[in-house]
């Protein structure tokens, strides 16, 4: 459990290898996104306590317990070395001094979260693993239950020495180029193992993949599906595997649950490119119509905010 100013060293080298680095606390500069209510990771040295829960999937509730106040431990002690160490470059220290804990929010657990925030853990494995092709459209499972779209995405998970420089593994940011469909297969157990069970959450899947499906969203609907699935096998006397897909399919239609993705709207610029298709251009008018109408108006844009962080 890090409890020293030690512990915080690669990130002290971090944050004083560009002495006029801007850092802002954004995710495009790091070292920590910070928002109201929801920060989050922001590069290779940051809030993410890499290594720190590799124990979670097999710990006992009471190892859990002790993997979760590390977590506490690192992060609080990340703050605090970041406002009040003088290895740290004062313009950061007076900046991160400005920070606090919103008193609307977590009041009984003194303004910190009374959870561990656990993305992934265990997953199973089941006669259908969804996988990265899923989440590119390279394959299309005919038994869709609902759609996942996020981008496939992973924080590090570990770190390695490469030619005597500190290198992060494991981040993953690749974006779907659509919409794809989730297999009901993937939330049913193999047969041989369990016949009464639906998962909504730890679906059968590639470390890639779920990265995508993860998502609160997804989950709901993959809930419903899940609970649609449970009322037919229960009224029909069926295990969860014989549930006939095409009156599953058929209630969740009727229930407004979208199952296939087709162009609804005007796709993003970026997908198009990944699609080969090609975007037309809007014809100009000519001189003479410009010259009718006048200048072209303009809307008048509202000023940015820029913050500098050595002005707090």
């Amino acid at each position: 459990m890090p409890t020293t100013t030690d512990d915080y060293a690669l990130l002290l080298r971090y944050i004083t290898t560009q002495p006029d680095f801007p850092w802002d606390f954004t995710y495009k500069y790091g070292p920590i996104k910070l928002n109201l209510g929801d920060c989050n990771n922001a590069g290779p040295v940051s809030t993410d306590f890499i290594g720190g829960s590799n124990e979670w999937p097999e710990a006992d509730q009471a190892r859990r317990e002790k993997i979760f106040q590390a977590h506490v431990t690192y992060q609080q002690g990340m703050m605090w070395f970041l406002a009040n160490d003088e290895a740290v470059p004062q313009r950061l220290r007076d900046f991160v001094k400005t920070f606090g804990l919103p008193k609307d929010q977590f009041p009984e657990t003194g303004g910190w979260p009374h959870e561990l925030y656990v993305r992934e853990g265990r997953r199973m494995i089941s006669d259908y693993v969804m996988t990265e092709h899923n989440c590119t459209g390279k394959v299309v499972p005919e038994d869709s239950v609902g759609l996942a779209s996020y981008t496939m995405d992973s924080h590090h998970t570990s770190r390695v020495v490469v030619d005597g420089f500190v290198k992060a593994e494991g981040n993953v940011e690749k974006p779907t180029p659509a919409p794809y469909p989730v297999s009901y297969r993937a939330m049913v157990p193999k047969e041989s193992e369990c016949n009464n069970l639906l998962v909504g959450v730890c679906v059968s899947s590639s470390h890639i993949a779920y990265g995508s499906i993860r998502m609160e969203p997804v989950f709901l609907l993959l809930g419903q599906s899940a609970a649609t699935a449970a009322s037919i096998a229960i009224d029909d006397g069926l295990t969860v595997q014989k549930v006939p897909y095409a009156k599953l399919r058929e209630r969740l239609l009727k229930d407004h649950q979208i199952l296939d993705w087709t162009w609804r709207c005007k796709p993003r610029r970026s997908l198009l490119r990944r699609s080969g298709r090609r975007r037309k251009r809007p014809r100009r008018p000519s001189r003479r119509r410009r010259a009718r109408r006048g200048p072209p108006r303009r809307r008048p844009r509202p000023p940015v905010p820029r913050t500098d962080p050595g002005t707090h």
